[in-house]
């Protein structure tokens, strides 16, 4: 299970979704270059948090809107690990630009499913 949420002004909306998949790797942002003799020079400026997850709405019309809500949002978080006991420990993260990414298996607009890139705002 994974629970996202959005916050929209003064609203904030929760939601708890079944993931078809959900995986979490790092992503690093390093400067690299060559100094006046020669030296090859690496240095790791960040690293953070990138989640790669699917879900499926089920054919549920108030979830697929729910999504689309989240993709326009002014701030998104995850909770990850899920824990159903824990109302703190959330992650705010940004999704890519674009078109909302909402498709629908073998065509049939009765199974939506959406894969989104979440990466966290702060760096680990």
């Amino acid at each position: 299970m994974v629970r996202l949420r959005y916050t929209n002004g003064a609203t904030t909306t929760t939601e708890l979704f079944r993931e078809l998949s959900l995986i979490m790797l790092p992503e690093t942002t390093r400067q690299q270059s060559t100094t006046l003799r020669g030296r090859l020079v690496d240095h790791l400026l960040a690293h953070r948090r990138v989640w790669t997850l699917t879900i499926t709405t089920e054919g549920a019309i108030n979830d697929v809107l729910w999504v689309l809500d989240f993709w326009t949002a002014e701030v998104r978080e995850i909770q990850y690990p899920y824990d159903a006991n824990d109302a703190v420990n959330w992650i705010q993260v940004r999704t890519a630009d674009g078109r909302c990414p909402i498709t629908f298996r073998d065509d049939i607009v009765l199974f939506p499913e959406t894969g989104l890139e979440l990466f966290a705002v702060e760096p680990s």
